[in-house]
């Protein structure tokens, strides 16, 4: 049984570092696809210092997101066996997996778009779109 709880236990851990690291922006994720639409947008709107703080305010983002992916990898000194991970339903789980697959598909939309994904470049137009509408 301890075994099968570890690796639930990884799988929402690794689960939660990706949607970390997308909220940092790093590419190839969901989370780097919107904000790299967004500067496009506010260089696009003449808006370049708006552009510069927001990347950089990503890189002190990223230095917080780094914090909590490693306290929740390191295990505190002195500590044994993990925890039990929460118990999930399969739809907690169908959820957890979908969330996780959708922010590592659109990360990969853009480029996916040369190989003619159905749908996906009215998609991105859409998201473009909503970020030009944040600047006017």
């Amino acid at each position: 049984m301890r075994a099968r709880s570890s690796l639930g236990l990884a799988v929402l851990l690794a689960a939660l570092t990706l949607a970390l690291l997308s909220l940092a922006g790093l590419p190839p994720l969901a989370g780097f696809v919107g904000k790299y639409l967004v500067f496009l947008v506010a260089l696009q709107a003449d808006l370049a210092w708006l552009a510069i703080l927001g990347i950089a305010m990503s890189l002190v983002a990223l230095g917080y997101y780094v914090r909590v992916v490693l306290a929740l990898w390191t295990p505190p000194e002195g500590a044994g066996a993990p925890a039990d991970p929460p118990a999930t339903t399969g739809w907690g789980r169908l959820a957890l997996g979908l969330a996780t697959a959708a922010t590592v598909w659109f990360g990969f939309g853009p480029s996916l778009r040369t190989i003619g994904i159905p749908g996906l470049p009215d998609l991105l137009r859409w998201a473009h779109a909503s970020a030009a509408a944040l600047f006017t």
